[in-house]
């Protein structure tokens, strides 16, 4: 058969009944159609397969040999189908070999990755991450599939799209330990004098930095451009240049760098950082399960922080 497509299902439902009762009548009482109901059912099934598949003898119909041959495999498949459909599908994270593919953003991915890996390896020691960086294709790859979820911040998600807030996550400022020109603390003066490193994942000019400087009329100088957090935070490290970094990333690299971490002397606002994924994967076990254990993440480091 070349077009599976156009097979009625439901007439492979009659088949089995007719095969099992071997009359129109008690068929039609199985299944719960009327008498004509099922010879019209049976004649399409004959034209379908080329086969009469039930012959009258006496009193009683009779399988073909054809019939015969597909009594086996009809009912199988509407035993595996029902119990498809019947059957909630299980998620048991103890012993799933499950691979979860998130784009996320560098933050998510230095801030919420280690605790979420460290809470994955503790509760499903099977299950693999997959990790890619978000790009301005996310919104494709959660609709084809290719990223289960998206963990960052994106500030016109697509009404298309589910999310949750995680968290709001404000700026920091860091600068190399012992800047001189910060011995008397970050003023707005010595931020605005110095020479910055723009955290960007594009090359466009500005950013919520510079739109809260220009409210209070100071312009700066961006003298590096890069879209990595830890790239900034390593040139800082070696430079005066001081960069705005999300506060938990800065905290977490300064626990690796010799930089300060300070309080910026502007009215930044802060980030909301979201978890996001295709309705379509909505009450999917696996992710929904995913999903959970992010939140959990999130608030626990929330807790943490305080």
């Amino acid at each position: 058969m070349e077009n599976l497509a156009a097979v009625d299902l439901n007439l492979l439902v009659v088949l089995d009944a007719l095969l099992a009762e071997r009359s129109v009548t008690r068929a039609g009482a199985r299944v719960g159609l009327s008498q004509p109901a099922v010879s019209n059912a049976l004649a399409r099934l004959r034209a379908l397969v080329g086969d009469p598949l039930l012959v009258r003898a006496g009193s009683a119909m009779e399988p073909t040999p054809r019939a015969l041959e597909l009594a086996g495999p009809v009912r199988h498949a509407l035993a595996t189908l029902g119990r498809a459909l019947s059957t909630a599908p299980r998620f048991d994270p103890a012993t799933s070999q499950h691979t979860f593919r998130v784009a996320a953003t560098d933050e998510a991915q230095l801030t919420l990755v280690p605790p979420l890996a460290a809470r994955l390896a503790a509760a499903a020691p099977g299950v693999d991450l997959s990790l890619a960086r978000a790009t301005s294709r996310v919104e494709d790859g959660l609709r084809t599939g290719r990223h289960d979820l998206y963990v960052g911040s994106w500030l016109d998600i697509p009404a298309s799209l589910n999310h949750h807030l995680l968290r709001h996550e404000p700026f920091a400022c860091v600068a190399r330990k012992g800047h001189p020109a910060l011995t008397g603390g970050l003023t707005l003066g010595a931020f605005a004098a110095a020479a910055h490193v723009l955290v960007t994942p594009a090359e466009r000019p500005g950013s919520a930095v510079d739109a809260a400087l220009a409210d209070q009329g100071v312009d700066r100088r961006v003298a590096l451009r890069t879209p990595h957090l830890s790239v900034a935070a390593r040139v800082v490290a070696r430079t005066d240049l001081l960069a705005i970094l999300p506060r938990r990333v800065a905290e977490t690299l300064a626990g690796e760098l010799p930089i300060d971490v300070f309080t910026p002397p502007l009215d930044a606002p802060a980030v909301p950082v979201h978890l996001v994924w295709h309705p379509r994967a909505h009450d999917h076990a696996p992710q929904r399960w995913l999903r959970q254990q992010l939140m959990d993440t999130a608030a626990a480091e929330d807790d943490a922080a305080w």
